[in-house]
């Protein structure tokens, strides 16, 4: 099988929408809702057509698309297996939160112990920094070495 990362296009959304259903909800960045996947799907096509050289809340979705089947025919339909996401500035319109691990450790001397405690941390960023997110595999591909 042959597979390349393309551009997600609006016409994508029919597949784009059966891949965030087999996510099974609570995947944020992939919700199995036409509307607001048709929503990402148009801001992804307008980040790709900018021509201004400075990001500015830019959405990138990038698809696998399988090319060939296992028998090396190139009829393989451009089956859709994973999709993933760069946000060009993540916090620049309004915060993005996220949780940091922490651990908080605690000796005692009189026990001769020492009590670790790992714990989650609410962080906001508002610097604008680019990340990736989004990112599912088709669960009939995570296993056989795509």
């Amino acid at each position: 099988m042959s597979w390349r990362v393309r551009a997600a296009r609006s016409t994508d959304l029919p597949a784009l929408l059966d891949l965030a259903r087999l996510t099974g909800g609570g995947f944020t960045n992939l919700p199995a809702d036409a509307p607001a996947l048709a929503e990402r799907l148009a801001l992804s096509d307008a980040s790709f057509a900018r021509t201004e050289d400075a990001p500015d809340d830019e959405l990138y979705i990038l698809l696998l698309e399988q090319t060939s089947s296992s028998s090396g025919a190139s009829d393989a339909g451009g089956r859709i297996g994973g999709c993933g996401m760069v946000f060009s500035r993540i916090g620049a319109r309004w915060p993005f939160y996220s949780y940091k691990i922490g651990v908080l450790s605690q000796t005692s001397k009189a026990m001769k112990r020492t009590f670790t405690l790992p714990f989650l941390n609410l962080v906001t960023d508002h610097d604008g920094a680019s990340e990736v997110g989004g990112l599912f595999l088709h669960p009939d591909l995570r296993t056989g070495g795509l």
